[in-house]
């Protein structure tokens, strides 16, 4: 995985290319492409939603809430 991600990382370096949340993305590719793992609908909540009958496993950070953009990429 780590072989695959660096060489996708040095691609996209080459062509001037950053994703916003980089150190997301390149993993979120590579389960997605290359691993598919299926988890139930509850694993990452996200924080704030509010639905009936739900046990979170996990919550999922809302990043605006903590940092903006700008300050995430200095």
């Amino acid at each position: 995985m780590s072989e695959i991600l660096s060489k996708n990382i040095d691609g996209d370096l080459e062509k001037n290319l950053i994703p916003v949340w980089h150190d997301e993305s390149y993993l979120n590719w590579y389960y997605s492409k290359k691993n598919p793992l299926l988890l139930s609908y509850n694993y990452i909540y996200p924080e704030g939603l509010q639905l009936p009958n739900m046990n979170p496993i996990m919550y999922q950070r809302d990043k605006w809430k903590y940092m903006d953009k700008e300050n995430l990429r200095k």
